[in-house]
């Protein structure tokens, strides 16, 4: 590492008219070669230090600063000189990959873009240089990929998308903020190593905005926390306390049924073949019990979501659904319009993004509020809204809050309040804790686990974070390829895993967090 560093940054200073001072004094240099950990509770600054460095805080926020990038210096008071550093000198990664790619682009033509347009580049040269960046990250069948939209990848082949699109105009600094929230745990620990070998490789330096010390601390080289509004040194990490365990599976007939369900995505391409992304997937839920669906990015996680609410049809297998003792099952991909509302009253779903799954147009009174009326709550009132908020650990300050003024912590806390809204009998999560912080994390799953038990609903969990059926316990079921490849209770399948994708998913949870699956 060269002794004299790429970036500084001093005297930061961030305020929102609807939060007040989120930066004080805030301070730190980045060194050619070096990945730098900044780590912090959801809130806390981090993004908001992302967006002062390039210039892309909203214009209601007060910001102070100054930038040296080499022997150039910056004011980020005046965030239109620091236009021309995007994308060439400074890259940014954003949290919300979703809500960061445009839905009408194919992934192709958003990772080639800025070189097309920016540099020059021929198109040909630019959509090269795009595929050898998404086989380099790790994406599968790159070509077919990258005929696809947005809304048919997963999260984490979202994320890589992406970070390809950051890197193809070669930029001096990268600042990733939440990288690998949206992958899964060996794809997040390939992505990490790989950026690690950008950096050495082309003397670049990038910040690495984490609420994951763990994982900061065994990858990065350097870990900074911010604290107060000021860049500090990150206390010795304490792990979060034991959450209540779900309890052993009740007896009696499921509420759910899932029998050989195979969905296919129909072809992206003219002559392209449908692709099957669940293949004969059984299971089944009762009341009071957990179910935790791990697997890797693109194994059908969140399509098997999108199966149990109806938002997709299996071409093979049933999912039946049965809250009432005498009343017929009812198949969400067969119902008719009626008994679909019905059902759906009787769910509760948790996104993936929650940016883009929360209305911007509707601050979060409003959210919860037509979230109680759609279910039938006539009587809803702030009341039940102001209770439903603090349950899940914010405040009566956020009832006039806008989405896009909320950290994306407190944006997914929201969105489990509104699931929970109407007391629905089975909650879906998918990736209900992946953008928040530990101890925020153990906060919402605590606050999760006792809403099951005492509620007696039952949970089905989406994750790639072995830490969530770890502390939450019930049942563990493996995805692979679209396939059902292991399942059982979630301390054996962890101790002893049978197939390669779950001891995959073991070792690399071990690399990131340190833990022991003992």
């Amino acid at each position: 590492m060269s002794a004299a560093p790429l970036l500084e940054l001093r005297g930061v200073h961030v305020r929102y008219p609807w939060r007040g001072e989120v930066l004080r004094d805030a301070a730190l240099e980045l060194r050619a070669g070096e990945l730098v950990a900044l780590v912090g509770p959801s809130g806390s600054g981090k993004s908001s230090l992302a967006l002062a460095m390039l210039g892309l805080l909203p214009r209601e926020a007060s910001v102070e600063g100054e930038l040296q990038l080499g022997e150039r210096h910056f004011s980020l008071g005046e965030p239109a000189t620091l236009v021309p550093l995007r994308g060439r000198e400074l890259a940014l990664v954003p949290q919300d990959p979703r809500a960061s790619l445009d839905p009408l682009w194919s992934a192709l033509e958003q990772a080639s873009e800025a070189p097309r347009l920016a540099d020059g580049v021929e198109p040909a040269e630019a959509r090269r240089r795009a595929l050898a960046l998404f086989a380099r990250l790790g994406l599968r069948e790159p070509e077919v990929l990258g005929l696809r939209a947005p809304h048919q990848l997963s999260g984490g082949e979202r994320q890589r998308v992406l970070l390809a699109a950051a890197l193809s105009r070669g930029p001096r600094v990268l600042v990733l903020d939440e990288p690998t929230s949206s992958l899964d745990l060996p794809r997040a620990l390939e992505v990490l190593e790989l950026v690690r070998e950008l950096l050495r490789e082309r003397g670049m330096a990038a910040l690495w905005i984490t609420h994951d010390l763990a994982a900061a601390r065994a990858r990065a080289d350097r870990v900074l926390a911010l604290r107060s509004g000021a860049v500090v040194e990150p206390h010795v990490h304490v792990p979060p306390p034991a959450l209540p365990r779900a309890p052993a599976p009740p007896s009696g007939r499921p509420w759910l049924e899932v029998r050989g369900v195979s969905v296919e995505r129909p072809p992206v391409a003219r002559g392209a073949l449908p692709r099957r992304v669940l293949r004969q997937v059984s299971f089944e839920l009762g009341a009071g019990e957990v179910l935790s669906v791990v697997g890797a990015s693109g194994s059908g996680k969140s399509t098997l979501l999108a199966t149990l609410t109806g938002l997709l049809r299996p071409v093979e297998g049933t999912v039946e659904f049965q809250f009432g003792a005498g009343e017929p099952p009812v198949d969400p991909a067969r119902a008719g319009a009626g008994r679909l509302r019905a059902l759906r009253r009787s769910l509760g779903l948790v996104l993936q993004d929650p940016g883009s799954s929360l209305q911007p147009r509707l601050r979060v009174q409003d959210a919860l509020l037509e979230a109680l009326e759609v279910r039938g709550r006539r009587e809803a009132n702030l009341d039940q809204v102001r209770s439903l908020l603090l349950a899940m650990g914010l405040s009566e300050t956020h009832l006039a809050a806008w989405p896009h003024e909320l950290s994306g912590g407190e944006r997914q806390r929201v969105a489990l309040a509104r699931a929970l809204c109407g007391s629905p009998r089975l909650l879906l999560c998918d990736e209900a804790t992946s953008s928040l912080d530990a101890a925020t994390a153990a906060d919402v799953l605590a606050r999760l686990a006792e809403v099951v038990q005492r509620r007696g609903m039952a949970l089905c969990m989406v994750t790639h974070d072995l830490g969530v059926p770890r502390a939450l316990g019930g049942r563990l079921a493996v995805l692979d390829d679209g396939a059902l490849v292991e399942s059982g209770p979630v301390d054996e399948v962890l101790r002893a895993p049978q197939h390669p994708a779950t001891r995959s998913l073991v070792a690399a949870w071990r690399a990131l967090s340190g833990a022991d699956a003992s």
